[in-house]
């Protein structure tokens, strides 16, 4: 340990034990000494925060916890004790997002209780929050908590009910109704919509002004795909009903965008957002899928499965891009048209939520058809998938590679009845409603395995074979590589290879190997190749994990982008699509090339509709797009861009004083003031007279000789009786003029000033007259 680690480490101790004992101050001095010899420290960062919150050192402990945040993004931790900090302070809008934030980090950890708990703080705060209820509708709806989610819904219905839109609250009510039918809430929610009346806001279990405490919930490993959560059915049948959601889901996947805005039409917004000229068409073609979506769910409901089908078929030749209408497709004609199904399969299969009812149903197909080998190979990805799930997560990767010798094995197996036996085994163990007990009963009954050594496949139960060969060739090549022997590992993989050419986990240890010898381009050409493989073969994890690392590796590489882009998104991951398309514009944009990262930041907007943080990413895009706009000089397009962010974001005063600034720089000052005017009334009206005063402040510290923007701030300190401030600060207005050489800016506001009839109003005029001198 170096000098300076170990002073590290001391002074976090001291810093530790003063806490203990509530000496909040000497621990504050010691975590500050401590970031002297490591200001990048996560832990040193969030202690001092606290240290500093604790001494009600607000602002301090904000900007600690905020650059504690930038080090550790992932964590939650930060953004819940900033939302406890804004709160504390009085600025509420503050505090919801960081509480948001907090959920949404909770959730990609897989905290699922910590989420809820997360989102409900924001709508202790802010009850009537669209977005946060929704967001909490929709975790809830995922995990199987019917009651809680129906609540939401409900909630949220009301809501866009009494901001004017009636048909979106009528789909998110008939949604709550396929939840639970007999819902009696739902029932009388759709009768009041139906009659006209508004409806009654459901009673909300996140009300009082303490904590709330969440419901227990397990913790759940991961969130997708979700049939953990539903009623025991079989694979088929379950993929089915989490692919109804989905669908159902997307009727109303616009309405937190719809109820955003009260200043700017949805069309215009859309048109905006997309950055394209004419989207009348597109936007014609939309309407008519979800047209014929919402038909398909009614029928299905209804049991009419051929005209569900026919609708369905319509949407998504109308571009209706989801691996759940996919699925549902082939499922609905596997029957009448299995070759037609196997397509839609073949899509579906990337998704990781379809994935192995997908491969069950294709291997049906193939059996009916009498394709024994494709059937079986179907029926093998199936199983795997199947045993997945029946191991601990850190084991699931090491898993799925143990099957990959045994798919090798498989491609020399010929004889009709093991075929036959094979995909008919397999069948049986999986198509069953208690195919999960079923499997982890069956992986119970394998020899018990030494701590730290690799599961053992529940395919080795059904084949002869365990393949230890190639996998025992992999660990010695791993060995190899960590001692240093290169060249001999590079030997032994191509050696293993001729026994298993297809084995592609050894595939992927010839790339690890050549990046070990720096030929990267070789690197990359290899995981490219074992990543497409993946692919066709519908292992999308697989594919996206190769590709990820690539992109890495090689981050001008666009059409490394572009695959693993196509790849999330077939696989219904939507937000890490986004994050691809905004890493792709950041790389043109620091190399100056702002057209084509304008082009990827608006692909990235377009997608960012279909997730269920919209919201957060319009915000990160449309800012970036901003940027760009006054980069390019584009004053009028920036405009109009960050119009939409002040509909996202009506409190931002960042967006407001911008758009202040550029009505005046184009000769709008009519527009500007009429934005200033909104913003006063928006900030009074939530009761943040302070905000208002820093604001007036900060945009005359730019433009002191602004009359008309002095007169609101002689009438802001009018309506509260503060007839000094006002005084103080017209003075140092005009102090700041004169030193400026502004002699037109100091009379106007020398003007206002005597106006006032301030005591020493003399001293005023004969300054004023001095001045007007001068200028003659």
């Amino acid at each position: 340990m170096s000098q300076e680690t170990a002073q590290f480490q001391t002074l976090m101790s001291q810093g530790h034990t003063a806490a203990w004992e509530q000496d909040w101050a000497k621990a504050l001095e010691n975590y500050r000494l401590a970031l002297l010899e490591n200001p990048q420290d996560a832990m040193a960062l969030s202690s001092a925060g606290l240290a500093c919150y604790q001494l009600e050192q607000y602002d301090e402990a904000l900007k600690l916890y905020i650059r504690c945040s930038s080090i550790t993004p992932d964590d939650p931790m930060p953004y819940e004790k900033m939302g406890r900090i804004f709160e504390h302070t009085g600025a509420i809008i503050d505090a919801v997002k960081a509480f948001m934030q907090c959920g949404e980090k909770q959730l990609k950890a897989r905290d699922a209780e910590h989420a809820i708990a997360a989102f409900k703080e924001a709508i202790r705060l802010d009850p009537n929050n669209q977005t946060v209820r929704m967001r909490l509708a929709m975790i809830y709806d995922k995990m199987g908590l019917k009651a809680e989610s129906v609540s939401e819904y409900l909630f949220v219905a009301a809501l866009m009910q009494f901001s004017g839109d009636s048909s979106k609250a009528s789909q998110v009510v008939q949604y709550t109704l396929g939840l639970e039918p007999q819902n009696q809430a739902a029932q009388n929610a759709m009768m009041q919509l139906k009659t006209g009346q508004q409806m009654t806001l459901p009673l909300s279990t996140n009300g009082g002004t303490g904590p709330i405490q969440s419901p227990k919930i397990k913790q759940t490993e991961n969130l997708v795909p979700l049939a953990e959560t539903l009623p025991k059915y079989d694979p088929l049948t379950e993929a089915r009903l989490v692919a109804l959601k989905d669908l159902a889901g997307m009727l109303f996947e616009q309405s937190e965008a719809a109820s955003a805005d009260v200043q700017v039409p949805m069309r215009r917004q859309i048109h905006l957002l997309r950055g394209t000229g004419d989207l009348s068409s597109k936007d014609a073609e939309r309407s008519r899928a979800r047209t014929h979506l919402s038909r398909t769910i009614d029928l299905q409901t209804a049991g009419k499965d051929d005209e569900a089908a026919v609708e369905l078929e319509r949407a998504i030749d109308l571009g209706l891009n989801l691996s759940a209408a996919e699925y549902v497709l082939a499922l609905l004609t596997h029957s009448a048209n299995p070759q037609k199904a196997l397509k839609h399969l073949q899509k579906a299969v990337r998704n990781p939520a379809y994935a192995l009812a997908s491969n069950l149903l294709m291997a049906q197909i193939q059996e009916k058809a009498g394709h024994l080998k494709e059937s079986s190979t179907y029926a093998l990805h199936a199983l795997k998938l199947a045993d997945v799930l029946s191991v601990p997560r850190e084991m699931e990767n090491e898993l799925v590679q143990l099957y990959e010798p045994i798919l090798e094995a498989h491609e020399r197996v010929n004889e009709e009845k093991d075929l036959t036996s094979i995909t008919k085994t397999i069948q049986a163990q999986l198509m069953r409603t208690d195919w999960r007990e079923y499997v982890k009963e069956a992986r119970s009954q394998l020899p018990h395995q030494p701590e730290g050594s690799p599961p053992i496949p529940l395919a080795e139960m059904l084949l002869e074979t365990t393949n230890s060969q190639v996998i025992e060739a992999l660990a010695f090549i791993k060995q190899l590589a960590a001692e240093g022997k290169i060249r001999t590992a590079m030997e032994e993989a191509f050696y293993a290879l001729t026994h298993a050419p297809n084995y592609l986990p050894l595939h992927v240890q010839i790339g690890e190997l050549l990046i070990i010898e720096n030929r990267i381009h070789e690197a990359v050409e290899k995981f490219n190749l074992v990543a497409y493989l993946y692919n066709v073969r519908g292992e999308t994890n697989q594919a996206v994990r190769l590709l990820t690392r690539v992109s890495k590796l090689a981050p001008m590489d666009l059409s490394v982008r572009d695959m693993l882009i196509d790849l999330l998104i077939s696989s219904g991951r939507m937000d890490e699509a986004v994050q691809q398309y905004m890493d792709i514009a950041n790389v043109h944009y620091l190399l100056a090339e702002l057209d084509l990262a304008r082009e990827d930041y608006q692909k990235g907007l377009s997608l960012s509709q279909k997730t269920v943080t919209s919201r957060t990413w319009a915000v990160q895009i449309l800012n970036k797009l901003a940027d760009i706009e006054l980069q390019s000089l584009d004053l009028k397009q920036a405009i109009k861009i960050l119009e939409q962010l002040r509909s996202l974001e009506p409190l931002e005063s960042t967006t407001r004083a911008t758009l202040i600034d550029l009505y005046l720089r184009i000769g709008l000052p009519s527009g500007a003031m009429n934005e200033l005017d909104a913003f006063l009334r928006l900030l009074e009206t939530a009761g943040h007279s302070d905000r208002s005063e820093r604001f007036l402040d900060s945009i005359l510290d730019d433009r002191p000789d602004n009359i008309d923007i002095q007169k609101r701030l002689i009438r802001f300190y009018q309506n509260q009786n503060k007839q000094s401030e006002i005084i103080a600060k017209l003075d140092a207005l005009a102090e700041k003029c004169l030193r400026q050489e502004n002699r037109d800016g100091a009379l106007a506001t020398l003007q206002n000033l005597i106006t006032l009839n301030p005591p020493n109003s003399n001293d005023y005029r004969r300054l004023y007259e001095e001045l007007r001198n001068q200028k003659k």
